[in-house]
């Protein structure tokens, strides 16, 4: 059973769980924690390095922190498309090595998003489409304008077309944004503009 919420709900609350491969059931939960409950993401399953469960069904609309959600999570490739993530500040390393990960994330809500640092650092196989994405928080307050550093450094797959994406914040390239990636220069935001 799921405690009573907290304001770190989530927390952590897997972190290094190596051999853990899915979210056990839960008396009168199934393996979703209830709505509401989940107020941070922040580093949930993070290097549980064999975890590939299913919780596309978990209510994580209450989330600010996503930070390093899945990082080192070398199996994970579930379909969390219809996570409702629209209250996330922080998304930076949420995919940073997960190596299989390549599961459609073009619907989410990131507006109120404010760092995506080293978000798919290392993401090896993702190669979905993010030009639905919207980074208007981060335009309007960028963190030290490293909001996007090394978002897409070591995707050895990742060439999707982000020159879509409103960077108006942003006069250059953030410090190695894709480097050592295959995202094709062409297919870059177009920097200090808002298409």
């Amino acid at each position: 059973m799921f405690p009573t919420p907290a304001a770190d709900m989530g927390f952590r609350m897997f972190e290094f769980c190596s051999k853990l491969t899915h979210v056990p059931g839960m008396t009168g939960y199934g393996t979703a924690p209830p709505a509401g409950i989940m107020n941070s993401m922040q580093q949930t399953f993070k290097s549980c390095s064999v975890f590939d469960g299913d919780v596309s069904s978990w209510d994580v609309s209450t989330a600010t922190s996503f930070l390093g959600t899945f990082d080192s999570c070398l199996l994970f490739n579930q379909d969390i498309d219809t996570w409702n993530v629209g209250n996330g500040l922080d998304f930076s390393h949420m995919f940073s090595e997960a190596s299989l990960f390549d599961q459609p994330l073009n619907s989410w809500n990131v507006t109120k998003g404010k760092t995506f640092a080293y978000m798919f650092y290392k993401a090896q196989a993702f190669n979905k489409p993010l030009n639905n994405w919207t980074l208007t928080a981060l335009n309007a307050d960028p963190v030290d304008k490293a909001g996007l550093d090394q978002m897409f450094r070591l995707a050895g797959s990742f060439n999707q077309d982000l020159s879509g994406w409103c960077v108006s914040a942003f006069a250059g390239v953030p410090s190695l944004f894709a480097s050592d990636s295959a995202l094709n220069a062409g297919n870059y935001p177009d920097w200090g503009t808002c298409p």
